[in-house]
């Protein structure tokens, strides 16, 4: 059945032969959509335009309007969550990351890339040990996300002097020879400090930054507030910090109401301490490793999308630039495409749509590139799919109660 969330914005399924033809940028700007359409609703900066589809008119009317939408969350999810890690401090490699594991959760490491060579970090008067490049990648072959924490932790990445751009710049290229398999998308602001001239230089190299340091009382007045589904600022996501010394209660219920927005919880915790763990390998503010615990269980529900913070900013861009069409229509299958203006390379966050079919597709088939994709029908003659925007056609055949189509 479809989502309680789902009061979503629904597109018609434009009846077309073609795929819209869709303008795109390059790589790591923040993509904009031009589009041939009656009607453009604003949107916050950096982000797509919405569009709404209307029909298109054909001469023979061989084929009837559709109705569907793009999940505002991955798999209809009522909110989305990501669990960020600033420093890449050891206890986050021998602590945190186990526990990840054990629950099947996926995390963002924000790393120092100028000090893993050595091995630690002097902040200011503690000396922290850090995890190596070899066990980041270890990580990231693990599905967790690496992303940047700058160079060397400057103090203030404000204005427009050269060494603002050199931090934010240089950490990615670092990160990204270090460890190919993934880019590095996702940047976090250094003691959360960030102002526009700064957030102008994130854009070139990265699709989302990560901002933060509010209390919980002060959290919806921070950083434009609870990160929704389409952020005020992209590059300024705001952040809980769950802190030793602070409650828990208050951030729950912080999370209570993020839930029932629909929107996205970023949680920037540091340090983690079973108490045992030695001392200079702990992070900032290091949460006890039963709270931790307690968190991830936490947020471990059915009803949310936990998944590292570049996924969940890939999918909104993706969200908001994906364009469905019919490419041909015959007895018992659909050959649709999904198209977006994306950079294919950097953008390959898989979509979940809800397509209105009708009567007699109780049973179907959803496949894209000759994989079969994650579907299901509802009893409203829907079926629900995931696909992956620019990834060849997808074919959704109607079964038979054999499963034979």
């Amino acid at each position: 059945m479809q989502s309680s969330s789902a009061t979503r914005k629904i597109c018609t399924l434009s009846i077309i032969l073609v795929a819209a033809v869709l303008a795109g940028n390059c790589a790591y700007q923040a993509p904009t959509v031009v589009e041939k359409t009656p009607e453009v609703v604003a949107a916050p900066p950096e982000l797509p335009a919405l569009r709404r589809i209307w029909p298109t008119t054909l001469s023979n009317h061989a084929f009837r309007v559709m109705d569907y939408v793009i999940a505002p969350w991955f798999r209809f999810k009522d909110a989305a969550v990501s669990i960020t890690f600033d420093d890449g401090t050891l206890d986050q490699y021998q602590l945190a990351y186990p526990e990840l594991e054990k629950r099947n959760l996926k995390a963002t490491f924000f790393l120092i890339s100028d000090y893993l060579d050595d091995g630690y970090w002097q902040d200011f008067r503690i000396r922290r040990r850090l995890f190596s490049w070899s066990q980041a990648r270890e990580l990231a072959r693990a599905g967790h996300e690496i992303g940047s924490h700058s160079k060397t932790h400057a103090a203030r990445l404000l204005g427009s002097e050269p060494f603002v751009e050199e931090e934010i710049r240089d950490s990615r290229a670092r990160i990204e020879a270090e460890i190919r398999a993934r880019r590095c998308v996702s940047f976090s602001w250094p003691f959360w400090a960030n102002d526009d001239q700064s957030r102008d230089a994130a854009r070139k190299y990265y699709i989302a930054a990560r901002a933060g340091g509010a209390s919980a009382k002060r959290f919806p007045q921070t950083n434009g507030g609870m990160p929704s589904r389409n952020p005020a600022d992209i590059y300024q996501i705001n952040s809980m910090g769950i802190l030793s010394a602070r409650s828990m209660a208050g951030w729950q219920q912080l999370g209570r109401e993020i839930v029932a927005d629909g929107a996205w919880a970023v949680i920037n915790l540091h340090g983690i301490d079973d108490g045992y763990i030695a001392r200079d390998a702990l992070g900032w503010e290091a949460l006890p490793l039963d709270k931790y615990r307690a968190l991830l269980d936490y947020v471990r529900k059915p009803e949310l999308w936990v998944t590292p913070l570049g996924a969940a900013a890939r999918y909104i861009y993706e969200r908001e630039a994906a364009l469905l069409s019919l490419v041909s229509r015959a007895d018992g299958a659909l050959v649709l495409n999904l198209t977006d203006s994306l950079d294919n390379a950097l953008f390959d966050q898989a979509l979940t749509v809800r397509l209105r079919l009708g009567p007699g597709w109780r049973l179907v088939e959803v496949r894209q590139a000759d994989e079969i994709m994650w579907s299901y029908t509802d009893d409203d003659g829907f079926v629900v799919f995931d696909a992956f925007p620019d990834a060849g056609a997808i074919v959704i055949s109607r079964l038979d109660l054999k499963g034979r189509s």
